[in-house]
């Protein structure tokens, strides 16, 4: 997994982001999602430690796979967020997330490349182990 060493890429204190895992989630029509948050520290039991970002999928984890997840203002594909108190960066992020693939232990495999508010650029390779919860959507 890289950083990509973009122009106005996100580094320094925000860290690299290499740290990534998942859960399920609820979109909001109440359907079954899957979020996903990278962190450049490791990602134990929540609160995760800031910064983070935190991408959430609108759809089941039986269901992303070789799909690609857009983010914009008005999405319905899902929302993405950078979150960081001290941060004027943090906030809804636009951009893009690929499923290349979920493992048999349902880790999810695949890339991001996000825009921060101000237009820093996040680009990387994830494996996001999955943490399942006990939401109930509906």
């Amino acid at each position: 997994m890289a950083l990509c060493a973009c122009a106005n890429s996100l580094t320094g204190t925000a860290g690299e982001f290499q740290f990534a895992s998942a859960t399920n989630s609820c979109a909001p029509t109440d359907a079954p999602a899957v979020s996903i948050t990278l962190s450049p520290r490791p990602i134990g039991a929540s609160p995760v430690d800031q910064p983070f970002l935190t991408v959430s999928l609108w759809t089941g984890l039986g269901n992303l796979t070789g799909r690609t997840f857009r983010f914009a203002r008005e999405s319905n594909d899902g929302f993405g967020e950078y979150v960081a108190d001290t941060d004027p960066r943090a906030g809804p992020v636009t951009g893009t997330v690929v499923v290349n693939g979920v493992a048999r232990d349902s880790s999810i495999i695949g890339s991001i490349d996000v825009r921060l508010i101000d237009g820093t650029r996040l680009v990387r390779e994830f494996a996001a182990r999955f943490r399942p919860s006990h939401t109930r959507c509906g």
